[in-house]
């Protein structure tokens, strides 16, 4: 049976996507497969333990030499395949021209809770295009969930095995040049991966959603907003990509950053992805999220819900 969506195939509830027919499925391309690269990287240090760990200026986090390898991974097949876009990711200077295509990149989300052997950490990437998100890869590198979104056409999840990858990154492979990866000339056939569609919870009242919250960042205001609006659940896990992406497949309904310390890779990849299943993304004051060339931290915050939420917890912060 076909899917209403062009280049995508429907076979009982799962899809086939032909990404590589898509309008920018050339970018999809290269982000999933960057994505799963450094994912690989991060899966074979987070597995051996082998890695060092130090905190960074100003007090923004920690980061390791698996963040540092995976950044690098990542920018450098983004900026072979595509030289004229800008990049700007977590661990580097941004790179290109500051012209209308813009990727952001985070090698590793929730370097916390991979630096204490917790599987809650992702490997993120975003394009955006005019300043809106059109492409995102989520992947959780522990759990070889990938999750993808295309404006055109949505947002779905897979599962790919990155510790095959890992393997052979573990053996000195140059995974961007051979099959298990892919590459220009030989690109990987997305359509060989079981995908599920993903949409937003049809959640109506805050009494009865599910909240996402941070595991290793307590709020006060978090606090305050579950007891004005009697949100009876909450979940906590690290990584604001992966609680971002429960959003997106239903699972959970709503989740707030009030500490204004998030950035654009951060919330770039994420963004299209819950945009593309149904769901809303802005500041805690209701207006856009802005990406700019020079990133900057989101200090009003974000709120991301599953859309039919949107307005009540707006109201009740600002």
């Amino acid at each position: 049976m076909m899917s209403p969506y062009a280049g995508i195939v429907e076979m009982e509830s799962r899809l086939r996507l032909k990404i590589n027919d898509w309008e920018l499925g050339a970018e999809l391309d290269c982000a999933c497969s960057a994505a799963l690269e450094a994912g690989a990287i991060a899966l074979r240090a987070f597995t051996s333990r082998d890695f060092e760990v130090e905190e960074k200026a100003g007090g923004l986090g920690p980061v390791t030499t698996a963040d540092l390898e995976a950044n690098a991974a990542i920018c450098e097949a983004l900026a072979h395949r595509f030289p004229d876009d800008a990049i700007i990711a977590e661990e580097s200077v941004p790179a290109g021209d500051e012209g209308r295509r813009r990727w952001f990149v985070d090698p590793i989300d929730g370097t916390r809770e991979f630096a204490a052997g917790r599987r809650e950490f992702a490997v993120m990437i975003g394009l955006c295009v005019d300043g809106v998100p059109v492409v995102g890869v989520v992947t959780q590198p522990a759990t070889r969930a990938i999750v993808i979104a295309h404006a055109g056409h949505g947002a779905f999840s897979a599962f790919v095995d990155t510790h095959e990858l890992a393997s052979a990154r573990t053996r000195g492979d140059s995974l961007r040049g051979t099959s298990v990866l892919g590459s220009e000339r030989n690109p990987i056939d997305w359509s060989a991966q079981d995908w599920q569609q993903l949409r937003v919870s049809t959640v109506c009242k805050p009494s009865k959603a599910t909240l996402m919250r941070s595991r290793s960042s307590p709020s006060k205001r978090v606090d305050r907003l579950v007891q004005l609006l009697e949100i009876p659940n909450q979940r906590s896990m690290g990584s604001l990509g992966l609680k971002i992406v429960e959003i997106a497949s239903g699972r959970a309904d709503l989740y707030c950053n009030f500490k204004g310390k998030a950035s654009q890779w951060d919330i770039a990849g994420p963004q299209a992805i819950l945009e593309a299943a149904g769901g809303r993304m802005t500041t805690a004051r209701g207006e856009p999220l802005l990406y700019a060339a020079r990133p900057t931290p989101l200090s009003e915050g974000v709120v991301a819900s599953n859309s039919l939420l949107h307005d009540a917890i707006l109201a009740a912060v600002t």
